[in-house]
């Protein structure tokens, strides 16, 4: 095939070894990462500027994380994003193999989240993708970049599918932007999806909760243009995927944070570039 096209694949997992866990994946052209918006970005992370880790935020590094997102959103139109959720429990009470929990996590969902990204498209255009996980001691012990890389060639030769992994990386963190927008979107949304019930209240009166709550019904309507994009699946038991509405997910979010994030307006007030910038997504809602 004469002509391809090259994208990134961003990976990363949230919520290990809690009840509810994510693994997700962002797509992206490489010419729209590559653009100077998202590369100023990823200068400042890499000369040690910047640091992202959703599960500590405070509301002192609202600045950064807005910047982040929004970023990203003004390459929105060609990115996409596929996660796949479960609940831990529903695997470890298998009668016969709950011991190979953590081997059908690492062997299974990580391949399918990316071949969730690179099926449908045109097969008149060949892809070609550079994926990136965040390193970890035990994705190293798995090989898991070189596993997921053959395991997706593997079923795209099967399928007769347009696409393949050309290099597959455990990255280290604070070396790639995508990888900590891509690791802060899931935080987002694996926060977003626990709280929407009122059953989870262990940490409300925290202020690691309550500043994440403020940070996510600030920026909201931005979020919104990138959580209509993700597809979200449960991963239940035989292997059956379900979509999840996501933008039901934060409705009960919001409801059941209701007297939660009064913060939220004030710091809309301090930033007027998020009232200035908020106008150009709107219309994408």
């Amino acid at each position: 095939m004469s002509q391809t096209t090259d994208i990134k694949i961003f990976m990363d997992e949230s919520g290990k070894d809690n009840d509810i866990s994510l693994f997700g994946g962002v797509s992206i052209p490489t010419n729209n990462y590559n653009t100077p918006a998202i590369q100023q970005l990823n200068t400042k992370l890499v000369n040690g500027e910047l640091h992202f880790h959703f599960t500590k935020y405070t509301r002192y590094e609202f600045q950064n994380y807005y910047d982040l997102i929004h970023a990203f959103l003004s390459i929105s139109d060609s990115i996409s994003i596929n996660i796949i959720a479960w609940k831990k429990n529903i695997f470890t009470r298998h009668d016969l193999l709950k011991d190979l929990y953590s081997d059908m996590v690492y062997s299974k969902i990580p391949e399918r989240v990316c071949y969730g990204l690179l099926r449908n498209h045109s097969n008149l255009v060949g892809i070609s993708a550079d994926l990136f996980i965040e390193s970890s001691t035990e994705y190293k012990n798995r090989n898991l970049q070189d596993n997921v890389k053959k395991q997706v060639n593997t079923h795209a030769l099967y399928r007769y599918d347009t696409f393949r992994i050309r290099k597959s990386l455990l990255a280290e963190k604070n070396v790639q932007i995508g990888l900590e927008f891509t690791d802060t979107l899931i935080g987002i949304i694996r926060f977003i999806m626990v709280h929407a019930s009122m059953a989870d209240a262990s940490d409300r009166n925290s202020n690691n909760f309550r500043n994440k709550v403020d940070f996510i019904k600030t920026v909201l309507p931005e979020l919104m243009v990138l959580i209509k994009k993700v597809n979200i699946f449960e991963l239940t038991a035989q292997d059956h995927l379900t979509k999840i509405s996501l933008p039901k997910c934060v409705s009960l979010f919001e409801a059941n944070t209701i007297n939660i994030g009064s913060e939220h307006i004030k710091v809309a007030k301090n930033y007027p570039n998020l009232r200035a910038n908020r106008k150009k997504y709107l219309n994408r809602l």
